[in-house]
């Protein structure tokens, strides 16, 4: 999970696309159906199961029947934020499906060593963006109106509406911060003490359609490929409070001030594109080894985005205009490599474990009008290699299955940064049963993830400003229902 505010020097906000946008739509959860969620995702020396499609399409060579399968996602996720001392609980519930989808076997009757071909469709789930965090505390050292001093001590304070950001030249415009002297600038809270609140709320979800293809050949090397179209709906909007609990401040503008308030939202949608290519070898029976290589995906996304600043004095409200605006840009993620070994235990228990590479240095911005140099030139200076691993077992009795596992999902960050914040690893911990008929099966999953993060609401040059940590957790619940023919 990533707060999408950006973070910047000057302690402003903007939507301009930054690295942020990069990591968030690079990122991928594991374990689309129940059975590979329950073994951590651990699926990539196994096979024959749908989340194959978007990790190890290989696997689709180990399928000897027909299945169609469905698996509906409940998932809460639950956020912890300690800000100046205050602890605020929050979360947010989302209900969607992880995936759905068919595979259709074909087998071939000749004595050239291959026994079947098989062709896979449907879609897997393979990020969720649905949340909720909010934080608040009193600060008595500065405010996001000393961010927008910063800024507006570099202007005139006639020309400050036109040539300064527009949070700032509007925060002047409706007197959170004011001129005296010429460019000599004062706010509405000059003392500080008061109370920050924010909360922001997101929505949407990263999915992949696949059309997968794959071959048996002599039941010992099994590989196929998969061309991926992507989808990406990512909504966010927030609000941003500070009030003047202790009544204290200066009147400004004439006016005594109350509290002020800065809405925000952010839509991005878009489609992408990628291939995967893979193989599953046995040299053993109770052994299998897997490999996949991801290509980038290549996307296509348009912004749309609000903002607006509202003061509340005693006697008036005076909000701001709004900036509204939409732009279109181009993304490419980086590409994975997936190592995997699982040993199978006769009939009744397995082993499964995968390890999976990316360098998130490798992401690149781009449009028709705009290079993102400086943006490319962050992700490369932030951005680093990451490790994730993935375990998993089950044990059989009779038509019943048991499974356990976990994940842990290495930093994306460059080793050495010292900011508290360059840290994103995270814990997953796994586990399910399931029933398994000639025909008909079904599956039943839960995971949990835990993560910790470090966010500022703004930045400023003369003095630090505080942090909020949250601390995450992600509850997945997953059924899987399908067929065999």
């Amino acid at each position: 999970m990533l707060f999408s505010a950006c973070f910047f020097l000057t302690g402003l906000t903007c939507f301009a696309q930054t690295d942020l946008d990069a990591l968030r739509f690079s990122k991928s959860t594991f374990g689309t159906t129940a059975r590979s969620m329950a073994m951590g995702g651990a699926f990539g020396a196994l096979g024959a199961d749908f989340s194959v499609l978007s990790q190890n399409p290989g696997g689709i060579g180990l399928y000897r029947k027909n299945e169609f399968s469905v698996s509906p996602l409940f998932n809460y996720r639950s956020s912890n934020s300690d800000y100046l001392n205050t602890t605020t609980v929050d979360g947010r519930f989302n209900f969607g499906f992880s995936n759905f989808g068919a595979v259709f076997t074909h087998r071939l009757k000749n004595d050239y060593g291959w026994k079947n071909v098989n062709f896979g469709i449907g879609y897997n789930r393979i990020n969720n963006f649905s949340n909720r965090v909010s934080y608040e505390g009193i600060n008595n050292d500065n405010s996001l109106l000393d961010a927008y001093l910063q800024e507006a001590a570099f202007y005139d304070p006639s020309t400050i509406m036109n040539d300064a950001s527009f949070e700032t030249g509007q925060a002047f415009n409706i007197y959170l911060i004011d001129s005296i002297n010429g460019n000599q600038y004062y706010s509405a809270l000059p003392h500080a003490g008061e109370l920050q609140r924010k909360t922001t709320r997101t929505r949407g979800s990263m999915g992949e359609w696949g059309i997968s293809g794959g071959a048996n050949y002599g039941d010992k090397l099994f590989f196929g490929g998969t061309f991926g179209f992507t989808t990406i709906r990512y909504i966010e909007d927030s609000r941003y409070e500070e009030i003047d609990i202790k009544n204290s401040t200066d009147s400004i503008g004439g006016m005594d001030f109350n509290s002020f308030t800065l809405d925000e939202y952010l839509s991005t949608v878009g489609t992408g594109f990628n291939f995967k290519i893979g193989l599953v070898y046995k040299p053993a029976d109770w052994m299998r080894i897997g490999a996949a290589f991801h290509t980038p995906t290549w996307y296509s996304l348009t912004d749309n985005y609000s903002t607006q600043l509202v003061g509340y004095y005693k006697s008036n409200v005076l909000p701001s205009d709004v900036l509204m605006g939409a732009y279109e840009y181009s993304l490419a993620t980086p590409l994975k490599a997936i190592g995997s070994i699982a040993f199978i235990i006769g009939n009744y228990a397995l082993i499964s474990a995968d390890y999976e590479y990316m360098d998130y240095s490798m992401a690149h911005l781009d449009s028709r009008d705009y290079g993102f140099n400086d943006e490319n030139k962050n992700i490369g200076r932030k951005y680093g290699t990451a490790s994730n691993y993935r375990v998993g077992g089950e044990y059989r009795y009779d038509i019943f299955s048991f499974r356990l596992g976990c994940a842990y999902y290495g930093t994306p960050f460059q080793d050495g940064l010292n900011d508290k914040s360059e840290d994103q690893h995270q814990w997953n911990y796994t586990g399910g049963f399931g029933i398994r008929g000639k025909v008909a099966f079904i599956d039943f999953a839960y995971a949990l993830a835990q993560s910790t993060e470090f966010y500022r609401p703004y930045g400023l040059s003369a003095e630090e400003v505080p942090g909020v940590v949250t601390k995450t957790s992600d509850s997945r619940f997953v059924m899987t229902v399908g067929v065999r023919w």
